[in-house]
């Protein structure tokens, strides 16, 4: 596993280029930072998108050689980059205010490497959103196609986000609910087809990123159950969920949209679960609520006979958010599963006893400088992880 850790160690160099990808759109008054449409990121948004652009450049290394295309589908793109504030992320590792991050779409195309994606799939439900995506997809790939421009921005360097065009992205303004079935029975007729030609197959990575708990199970399982295989990665609102069961089960509420969320089984599972630890329902603590709900998702993937990595994302005292990362099973499995597992895990650790890892991550996008843990991280993987285990063993850490 150790090729995979120190892989994934050496792409979170490439944090910094965030800031630079979201300052692309500065120069531009029709694609300017807009803090009436753009999203405010915190450490969660941003901790995803650390894991997304770690996973994207290991997701197209190995899906390019074995598929004749692959695409790259985001449900909740929003308006391609969001904004860094430092009372979202804390004042004394941001000062400045309002830096533009490049968004999920823009981490697709700039971080793949060996082949470029074959085509972009960007779901956004806010006309506003979707209308400002759709000019800065446009002025990405004007900067990425300008030499002079290359030298400022790294990302530009690298010839595969060079590749992007304007007619390889397609953006919907509509409920991503609403789109998924017609996504994938694109995908599928395209398999189709290049398989009576004995091109090859289809596969997508499907980013999937909602402010709540927008995304369906019936739209979900559209993904599970489609012939084109994919990758998933799902941050999940833990805390959202348990929040609204609760109120279902303490002020009976209508539980329609958890329903709609999780699938009907959710409120049987917890019942189950409650009597197995010997409590009522109505007895169950928050945090109980929030461990079964959380493996309640799980399940659903792995029902679909899926590999599956749950991630808690812990950066308060509290959790608030699980990130699942799925893919289909193989015979040789995923050996990036075990190292965001690895990564995660030390992260998680190491900001609890010594450290402020995310805040790290956080100075390090704003002023582009690596500090004391996270350049230890990047230029020595292999003794951190030796260091983590010995850690591990002697039970310093859990």
């Amino acid at each position: 596993m150790m090729n995979s850790v120190e892989s994934l160690f050496k792409h979170i160099a490439k944090l910094s280029e965030l800031r630079s990808l979201g300052e692309i759109f500065k120069d531009s008054p029709s694609t300017a930072p807009n803090p009436r449409i753009d999203f405010p990121y915190n450490k969660w948004s941003l901790y995803i998108r650390l894991i997304h652009l770690l996973y994207v450049p290991l997701y197209t290394s190995i899906i390019s050689k074995h598929f004749a295309e692959f695409y790259y589908i985001d449900l909740f793109a929003g308006s391609g980059i969001g904004i860094l504030e430092p009372e979202e992320v804390h004042a004394d590792v941001c000062t400045e205010s309002s830096i533009p991050i490049g968004g999920s779409p823009f981490i697709a195309m700039c971080f793949a490497v060996e082949r470029q994606f074959t085509s972009f799939i960007l779901v956004e439900m806010n006309s506003a959103k979707a209308a400002l995506l759709k000019k800065r997809v446009k002025r990405f790939c004007e900067v990425a196609s300008q030499a002079d421009l290359q030298k400022r921005y790294k990302w530009c360097c690298s010839s595969v986000a060079r590749q992007v065009t304007p007619e390889r992205v397609v953006v919907y303004n509509n409920d991503a609910n609403n789109v998924v079935d017609k996504v994938m029975k694109s995908l599928e007729e395209r398999q189709r087809k290049l398989i009576e030609e004995r091109r090859g197959g289809v596969h997508a990575y499907v980013f999937i990123d909602p402010t709540g708990m927008e995304l369906k199970r019936k739209s979900l399982d559209r993904i599970l159950k489609s012939s084109v295989r994919t990758d998933i990665l799902e941050l999940f609102n833990t805390y959202g969920v348990a929040v609204q069961a609760i109120n279902v089960i303490h002020e009976g509420h209508d539980d329609k949209a958890l329903v709609e969320h999780l699938g009907p089984g959710w409120r049987d599972l917890v019942s189950e679960e409650a009597r197995k630890l010997g409590k009522r329902l109505e007895d169950l603590k928050f945090e109980d609520i929030e461990e079964i709900l959380a493996n309640y998702r799980r399940q659903t993937y792995e029902q679909a006979g899926r590999r599956v990595e749950r991630i808690p994302v812990r950066l308060t005292v509290s959790r608030h958010f699980d990130m699942f990362i799925s893919s289909p099973r193989t015979r040789k499995g995923n050996p990036y599963f075990n190292a965001f597992r690895s990564i995660a895990k030390y992260v998680e650790e190491a900001g609890k006893r010594k450290y402020e890892s995310v805040d790290e991550f956080v100075r390090y996008i704003c002023t582009g400088e690596l500090p004391g843990l996270l350049k230890y991280l990047v230029d020595n993987p292999e003794k951190v992880m030796k260091k983590y285990s010995t850690l591990r063993r002697y039970g310093e850490i859990s």
